[in-house]
């Protein structure tokens, strides 16, 4: 039986909350502070929601609601391991590697290098 949009929704969104529940800070020796939480995956919205990985993808490609709604939470994975890596809550290969599950089809580029480009806005560097 198909899942409806808004129950799919639903599902979503408890995926995201249940993955933020975890988050704990973390106090350093250093004296500085760090987070620690479960990351968002497309493992982990897959096995959430009841959709296969590869349909889910294929699903966020398509058109309609469901897509747009897939899109979206594909975006929201995107983003929170792009900004944990940066932030140096996720080790930059294990993002990586999330980060290649969302795009399958994209041709690979050397895995083992990580660009990293910064925006000089105040022109610091020279």
């Amino acid at each position: 039986m198909a899942v409806t949009v808004r129950t799919l929704a639903e599902r979503i969104e408890a995926y995201f909350a249940a993955c933020d529940d975890t988050r704990e800070r973390m106090e350093q020796k250093n004296g500085g502070v760090t987070y620690r939480q479960v990351p968002y995956t497309l493992a982990g919205l897959a096995s959430h929601t009841g959709l296969d990985k590869a349909d889910l993808l294929h699903a966020a490609a398509g058109k309609g609601p469901r897509a747009r709604l897939l899109a979206a939470a594909l975006r929201r994975i995107e983003r929170h391991l792009a900004e944990r890596a940066l932030m140096g809550e996720l080790q930059a290969t294990v993002a990586q590697a999330l980060l290649r599950e969302l795009c399958p089809e994209a041709p690979q580029e050397d895995d083992r290098r990580l660009v990293v480009v910064l925006d000089d806005r105040e022109g610091w560097s020279g």
